[in-house]
């Protein structure tokens, strides 16, 4: 029985024998094959996207260089690299086996950027250590068929030791994952079957656990650079959005997000953003956006949007569209909020041309206004009425009443003249107390003086402003187009001499201007022949400086270069009275090149005499900045006086640099490349568009006295120029402000973070020796 049983037990196992032998060849074979293609999948996928970088790059040398360390792998016994259809033999090598005996594996090589074929990559592996496997495998067969008969038993207890390591290697792949790897441990020999595949395998489990590691580490570096981004765009307040438009999906980054007060959705799309566009900005934006989709183009575009509680906000956005050879594109964008900047420009350009009190317009829309009536009226041929409108001893409800009760009585005297003019007519604020009337269509000056009349009578009666009764009268002074002149600017003036006049007959009445009202023509004729003598003599124009003083440090930084005229008889002219008159006659030419000789020499002494010399700021002219010849006169005293050239600041009022755009910047630009600094001075007294202001190459924005001087107790002044002063921070310019000349002055500037000031708080303009002992005394210091 037990012989029987042991030979059914011999013809069962060598039954069962025969079939695990063909069983196990063919698992082997698959296994084994499966193994070495998964190995050589795994080389390739980590080769090719740096081959594939190189070859997209031209980098041959580092190919090379690939191709080497590919034969490093166990089993690559040949490489064959394809660019386009272009086998490259710098990685191939002379074969030491027949190619027929190796496995082999082929991939494209892919642009990453596009997705582009560019080329592919060929592995030849060897079968060396397959037909090695098979040999041991066969000798092990014939060893237990010989032994079988003998070794019943320990055949058994072999198999069973045999089958061990494969189910340890089972067990082990099934729990094997990139983030917890476990290597196997295989008691037997390395050679054998099981040593060569648990050798695989542990080889395959480093390649996954370096990529792994790899992927990681790219993970975090992409997730910090995120976050920096997005620390960024929230600094400089700007977003970004991106369209796929092959799958229409839109993102957004969470700074847009925040510009606009939303909430981060993965409902929002490109519809929601484009109905968030204010309405009369929404088509040209979907023009623009449709227009570069079509073409792959650049756009550039400022436009409204509205945020999530209804405010609107001010972008400026900046796009491209990225084709794919494939159809499909990309449109990317960053939108900046200049919301800020948006708001101090409409500011600034309404306090341009409005009175900030009453709304109506300021002297420069009236010269804009008269010069229209004008025009109108000479090719109508009607008359045009100018009245000057002062309201007598208004001083006295300032000082007794207060300022609050001043300005509540100029609002309705505004409203009340309003409604006694056409609609046609224009009522302007040109000063405190002071309007002008402009009747734009009159018969004859009797409709001027009837005017005048009702409007003399109007004001007399009883104003009642915050609890107080109040009795006032006015001075009115007219001047007629073209009774008098065609000018404007002389229209207005002799309107208010005539209301002068109107106040030496005791006030409460108008007059009209008579010719023997103005200055003596001859008195102005004499003026104009002794100031050619002092251009000629040379001696009697002379430079003063008045310091410039840093708000933060009250170190002395610069000073301004102010021309005054001693004159052999009457002593001290100020600039206000002979420039107009120079600028009239042309001398302002001759004059300009003085002031500018003496300062360049002035400088050539501070660089001489002192050991950190002091910027020195000279205005220009507007006849001077226009004369063609103003660069090569620089160039020329620059290089004749041989001084550092950004000692020197040109200044410009902001009238003149919107006179002529292009000449102006083109000019500028020609003065900036010799090296001096540029500045605009009179700020906010003219009109200046943001989007031409930006283009011009200035350092420095100069904020006018008149707004200055009133800050303290009139809010709007302050408004205009904390808005000029955050408008320069953000175009990184710097600001001076003048006419500083109380320590509270100081203090407001300091506050709203003003750069410099100039003022009599400081000095008044002295002449170069005694501002040479100024800086000596004060240490170049007022702290």
């Amino acid at each position: 029985m037990i012989f029987r049983v042991m030979a059914m037990l011999a013809l069962n196992s060598v039954f069962f024998l025969v079939v695990l032998i063909v069983m196990t060849n063919s698992m082997l074979d698959k296994q084994y094959v499966a193994l070495e293609e998964e190995k050589v999948a795994t080389i390739m996928h980590q080769a090719k996207p740096t081959i594939a970088m190189h070859m997209m790059f031209g980098f041959f040398d580092a190919l090379e260089e690939e191709c080497k360390a590919l034969y490093l792998n166990e089993g690559i016994v040949q490489v064959e690299l394809f660019l386009g259809k272009e086998r490259l033999d710098f990685c191939s090598q002379p074969l030491r086996n027949n190619l027929l005996d190796t496995f082999t594996r082929s991939d494209a090589l892919v642009d990453a950027a596009s997705g582009t074929v560019i080329g592919s990559l060929k592995l030849y592996y060897s079968k060396e250590h397959y037909e090695v496997l098979r040999g041991e495998f066969y000798e092990m067969v014939w060893l237990f068929v010989i032994f079988y008969a003998l070794f019943i038993f320990l055949l058994f207890k072999l198999l069973s030791n045999a089958l061990k390591p494969l189910l340890l290697l089972k067990n082990a792949m099934e729990s094997f994952t990139p983030q917890h790897s476990h290597y196997i441990e295989h008691e037997g020999s390395s050679q054998s079957e099981v040593g060569l595949i648990a050798k695989a395998a542990n080889s395959m489990i480093r390649s996954i656990e370096l990529y792994s590691n790899d992927l990681m580490n790219l993970n975090k570096t992409i997730q910090e650079r995120e976050s920096h981004l997005q620390e960024a765009q929230r600094m400089a307040h700007v977003g970004s959005w991106e369209i796929d438009l092959d799958h229409d999906h839109f993102t957004m980054s969470s700074e847009m997000y925040r510009i606009l007060g939303l909430k981060p959705s993965a409902d929002f799309d490109f519809s929601h953003f484009v109905a968030l566009v204010v309405a009369e900005n929404r088509k040209e934006f979907e023009n623009i956006i449709a227009y570069s989709t079509l073409h792959g183009s650049t756009f550039d575009v400022v436009h409204g949007m509205y945020k999530s509680n209804g405010e609107t906000v001010y972008v400026h956005t900046k796009g491209k569209t990225r084709k794919k050879e494939h159809k499909g594109a990309r449109l990317s964008a960053v939108s900046l909020d200049i919301t800020q900047q948006t708001k101090a420009q409409e500011m600034i350009e309404h306090l341009a041309y409005y009175d900030p009190l009453t709304g109506l317009p300021n002297r420069t829309l009236l010269n804009d206004k008269l010069k229209s009536a004008i025009e109108v009226a000479m090719r109508e041929e009607f008359m045009v009425g100018v009245l000057f409108i002062d309201l007598d001893r208004f001083k006295l409800i300032n000082d007794t009443l207060g300022h609050e009760v001043g300005d509540a009585l100029l609002v309705e005297v505004s409203k009340t003249i309003l409604s006694m003019i056409a609609p046609t007519d224009t009522l302007a604020r040109i000063g405190g107390d002071e309007y002008v009337v402009i009747l734009s269509k009159i018969d004859n000056e009797f409709d001027a003086v009837t005017m005048a009349r009702k409007l003399i009578e109007k004001m007399q009666h009883k104003w009642s402003i915050h609890d107080h009764e109040l009795i006032i009268t006015s001075s009115i002074g007219i001047a007629l187009y073209p009774q008098h002149t065609n000018s404007t600017d002389a229209l207005v003036k002799y309107a208010d001499i005539a209301m002068y006049r109107a106040k030496e007959h005791g006030r409460n009445n108008w007059q009209l201007f008579e010719p023997s009202m103005s200055v003596d023509v001859q008195e102005q004729f004499a003026l104009e022949q002794d100031l050619r003598e002092a251009i000629k003599a040379g001696d009697q124009l002379k430079v003063y400086f008045q310091p410039k003083v840093s708000l933060f440090t009250g170190k002395i930084v610069g000073a301004e270069a102010l021309v005054r005229w001693v004159h052999p008889q009457q002593g001290i002219v100020y600039p206000d009275q002979f420039i107009p008159l120079a600028e009239n006659t042309g001398l302002i030419l001759e004059i300009g090149e003085s002031v500018l000789r003496q300062s360049m020499e002035y400088i050539r002494h501070l660089e001489e005499h002192f050991s950190d010399p002091i910027q020195i700021a000279v205005n220009l002219s507007g006849r001077q900045f226009q004369h063609q010849n103003l660069v090569s006169m620089v160039r020329d005293l620059l290089h004749e006086y041989g001084i550092k050239p950004h000692l020197l600041e040109l200044e410009i009022t902001e009238t003149i640099s919107m006179q002529d755009i292009s000449k102006t910047l083109a000019t500028l630009n020609e003065l900036k490349i010799l090296g001096v600094g540029l500045a605009i001075d009179d700020f906010g007294t003219g009109y200046s568009s943001l989007a031409y202001l930006k283009q011009f190459p200035v350092d420095t924005i100069k904020i006018d006295k008149s707004f200055v001087y009133e800050m303290i107790e009139d809010s709007e002044d302050r408004s205009i120029v904390e808005a000029i002063i955050l408008m320069a921070k953000a175009m990184d310019l710097y600001t001076v402000a003048e006419g500083v000349e109380t320590p509270e002055h100081v203090k407001i500037l300091h506050y709203l973070q003003c750069d410099y000031a100039q003022g009599y708080h400081y000095s008044k303009a002295i002449p170069a020796e005694e501002f040479d002992a100024f800086l000596n005394q004060t240490n170049r210091s007022f702290t």
